[in-house]
């Protein structure tokens, strides 16, 4: 699960204030890749889902997200 409020949220390479918002991925599917194995610098896991979501201004959206957890800890959220 993701509090976003709490994160460093980054939109087209810019820091925003993040919304109070949480949201969560199926981690159930997922691919790991070795240090160098596709040209990378750290370890990591990557999932995805893509799911239909009621938006206030949008009606019904698609709602895209891609999930890479590294080996440092770290992590990052893309979402569209």
């Amino acid at each position: 699960m993701t509090h976003y409020a709490i994160s460093k949220f980054v939109i087209d390479g810019k820091e925003e204030k993040a919304p109070y918002a949480i949201g969560s991925i199926d981690l159930s599917k997922f691919e790991y890749f070795a240090k160098g194995s596709v040209w990378n610098d750290k370890a990591f896991i990557s999932c995805s889902e893509t799911v239909l979501i009621s938006h206030p201004r949008c009606s019904c959206v698609l709602n895209d997200v891609k999930l890479r957890i590294y080996d440092n800890d770290n992590l990052e959220l893309f979402t569209q």
